[in-house]
Order: C-alpha cells, then sequence, then structure tokens
C-alpha cells in the first residue's frame, strides 16, 4: 500500500517550522520504501493545494495529516478538496495529545527499522539527497537538534498505520461476534452456535 503522512505547519518567518511530508509504499512485508517527500515553510492555504497535489500524484490508500489543536481545520479542507477521495485522509494526533508518547520512543523507532533494513530512502537526484540527509540528520541529532519535521512525517505514517491497525483488528473481532450471536440466533445454520448470553457471561459481575 502507498502512505502518506503530513507535518504541517503555518507560518514563514526564517526562524520558523517546516512543513514536512512523506510518502512511502509499505510492502507485505513491512518493508517501507519513501518515495516522495517535501519541506518548506508555507501558509496555511499553500499547504493545503500541496498536500491535495502530493495526494492526486501519488495517490495513496492512507493519507495521515498531524491534528493537534488549531492543525485540525486542515483535515477538513483536505478532504472537502478531495471529495470522493476524502475517506483515505486521517487525523493522526501526536505528542501534544498523547502524555504517554515521547519523541525517545518515536527516534527508537525511526533507529531499529533503518538498522534492520525495513526502511529505505531515495538518493537519486540532489533534492532527494537533501531530504534523506535531513531525515537521518534530524534522527541523529536528537534531542539537540533544532529541526524534527521531517522524522515527524514519517512517525504520523507510523502512528496512523497503527491507529488503523487496531481499527481493523477491532472491526474483525467485533464482525466475529456479530456471526456468533446470528449463529446462536439461528441454530439450523450450523448447530446450536452461540448465544448472547454465552459471550456475555464471562464479563458478567459474580454479584449480579
Amino acid at each position: 500500500q502507498i502512505v502518506m503522512g503530513v507535518d504541517p505547519a503555518f507560518t514563514l518567518g526564517r526562524q520558523s517550522a517546516y512543513s514536512a511530508c512523506w510518502v512511502a509504499g509499505v510492502t507485505d512485508t513491512g518493508r517501507r520504501d519513501f518515495l516522495h517527500g517535501w519541506r518548506m515553510r508555507m501558509l496555511p492555504q499553500q499547504l493545503r493545494a500541496k498536500i491535495v497535489y502530493t495526494f492526486m500524484t501519488f495517490r495513496p490508500d492512507r493519507c495521515y495529516i498531524e491534528a493537534n489543536a488549531a492543525q485540525s481545520f486542515l483535515v477538513d479542507e483536505v478532504r472537502q478538496r478531495l471529495g470522493g477521495l476524502a475517506s483515505c485522509v486521517h487525523p493522526v494526533y501526536t505528542l501534544a495529545n498523547n502524555p504517554e508518547d515521547t519523541l525517545e520512543e518515536a527516534v527508537s523507532e525511526c533507529v531499529a527499522l533503518i538498522e534492520s533494513g525495513q526502511a529505505t530512502f531515495p538518493y537519486q537526484g540532489s533534492e532527494a539527497q537533501e531530504l534523506t540527509e535531513q531525515t537521518f540528520t534530524e534522527i541523529l541529532n536528537f534531542p539537540t537538534g533544532r529541526f524534527t519535521d521531517l522524522m515527524m512525517s514519517w512517525q504520523i505514517i507510523e502512528r496512523g498505520m497503527r491507529k488503523m491497525e487496531s481499527l481493523e483488528r477491532k472491526s474483525t473481532r467485533f464482525a466475529g461476534i456479530a456471526a456468533s450471536i446470528a449463529r446462536g440466533r439461528h441454530p439450523g445454520r450450523g448447530g446450536a452456535g452461540i448465544t448472547l448470553a454465552n459471550l456475555l457471561g464471562p464479563l458478567k459481575p459474580k454479584n449480579l
């Protein structure tokens, strides 16, 4: 599948943070092959247009956008611009909204994926070299480095994929429960089946 991660920022000052994006292909074995990226300072309307253009160029299966606080409106605006493809865009709430997460854990995850050969980066052409080297610089210089935007756009992909995997597991579990209930209501379809009481019995408090 193709995935896209965006770490947004909304200012143009020379000391301001950058908006950053990585697009990656994820293989059946879990390897992340990074295909394209960008890093620049933009105003909100420019950033929205850049995200939409990148999305339409690579057509990712899922686009993850950091949506902490003031960033949340960007997800809605991108969805509106994409119309029928809006369901591919998902908000990701990162460090500011998840006290249990730490940048140290994020950096460790990046390093582990690189060292195990589960993350590859483009290096053909000066722009690709610059983005790859900047990503590695942010990882190696953490926590004293000035920027973390490209590293965080990668982490937004990782967090987004974990979120979707969790939702898919829950969906599969609930579908199984629903099927079991249906079989319990219609025992003729496959034996006695499982009833709702059977499913909920172990969860019932002993004093009830």
